[in-house]
């Protein structure tokens, strides 16, 4: 028993320290495709 409950425990810290670097990676992307949109407006403009 308490073998598989540090089993899923592994797993679901695995799963969700994966899900916090997906989101961070998100916003990182999304801010430097926002700079590189207002840098587009601006030469634009």
């Amino acid at each position: 028993m308490s073998i598989s409950m540090k089993y899923t425990r592994l797993i679901s810290s695995r799963i969700y320290l994966i899900f916090l670097e997906a989101e961070l990676l998100i916003g990182f992307a999304e801010s430097v495709g926002k700079v590189k949109i207002d840098r587009r407006k601006k030469v634009v403009n």
